[in-house]
């Protein structure tokens, strides 16, 4: 059939993606159906997995880059890191390949979406649909989407994780903010490219360009999708252990005296458009995109409303959200 089908689980659903030849939907929709009304038990599958999953925690645990992002994580939620949420192996063989088949049932029993891209209509695709697969009969309502919350500390705090086998030192920062109103997203955008327009943001020019500090050097100001949602400030800073010292100081030097740059003002509304002319969604993931824009109060594209932010930019009101941030 030339049918494809990816499963992924995350916080949000159970989604599963069937790709191939429209002409074979009508198959594709109900061997879907099957798999989920008869999944087959497969402990060597399953036994696999366990050594897949065996590797790459061991490649994790062997990896500073990856201790440091672990360390990250873990600063920034807690025991809601996805880390120490991941199953390894132990964890897996306590659960199971019953346990997991059980875990998809119950996924069942939640409120289905369907999402189509392709040539045909509703009115052609509905009766389709619901010939070739078959909901459970009473379905719980979808749960709401989640919102990991941050927990980085009130106060100035530094974690350490000691790596004896490090090259180098890698270093994150991360300051809280305010959620960001919707008249100063533009604002806030151009304060991001500011400090982190790849490498022409003042954290890579500063530290890496100008001082040659570290091997790596980013800045990023994110303005969560969700409008209840706090922005943050995260930047990350590779260097030799003899720089470390020094690369801190540079670096909370900018988080703490934003510079006076207001020269750099044009290059960063021209960065900041190009960005909204490339990042139109492709025809395939409009309707994720479209759900996104909706959850952050848009009624649909919110490109042109941006569009006007940052053509009206000023460097003193940027100036102003970081004071107030």
């Amino acid at each position: 059939l030339g049918i494809t089908l990816d499963v992924v689980a995350n916080a949000q659903r159970l989604l599963l993606r069937v790709e191939g030849p429209d002409e074979h939907l009508e198959q594709a929709l109900a061997l879907v159906d099957d798999l989920l009304e008869h999944p087959q038990l497969d402990e060597r599958r399953f036994a696999v997995l366990r050594k897949e999953v065996w590797g790459e925690a061991r490649v994790t645990r062997q990896d500073p880059a990856m201790l440091a992002e672990a360390l990250r994580e873990y600063v920034f939620h807690g025991q809601d890191s996805a880390f120490l949420r991941a199953y390894g192996p132990r964890e897996i063989k306590r659960l199971g390949p019953e346990r997991a088949l059980e875990a998809v049932a119950r996924a069942q029993g939640y409120a289905t979406a369907f999402r189509y891209v392709g040539p045909r209509g509703l009115a052609e695709l509905e009766p389709l649909v619901r010939a070739n697969f078959t909901p459970k009969a009473s379905l719980a309502p979808a749960v709401p989407y989640v919102i990991r919350e941050r927990q980085l500390p009130s106060e100035p705090t530094v974690f350490f994780l000691p790596e004896r086998g490090a090259v180098q030192t890698q270093i994150y920062f991360a300051v809280e903010g305010e959620p960001v109103a919707r008249d100063q997203r533009a604002l806030a955008d151009a304060y991001g490219e500011f400090m982190g327009g790849d490498m022409a943001g003042l954290v890579f020019q500063e530290i890496r360009e100008f001082r040659a500090l570290a091997y790596s050097a980013w800045g990023r100001y994110r303005r969560d999708g969700d409008t209840i949602q706090a922005s943050y400030f995260v930047g990350f800073v590779g260097c030799q252990a003899d720089k470390t010292e020094e690369s801190i100081a540079a670096m909370l030097g900018l988080i703490q005296d934003f510079p006076a740059r207001a020269d750099n003002l044009a290059s960063v509304q021209t960065s900041l458009i190009h960005a909204l002319e490339t990042e139109a969604p492709d025809f395939r993931s409009v309707q994720q995109r479209l759900e996104s824009w909706q959850r952050a109060g848009y009624a649909g594209d919110p490109r042109p409303e941006l569009l006007a932010g940052y053509q009206a930019l000023r460097f003193e009101d940027v100036q102003a959200l970081f004071e107030d941030q």
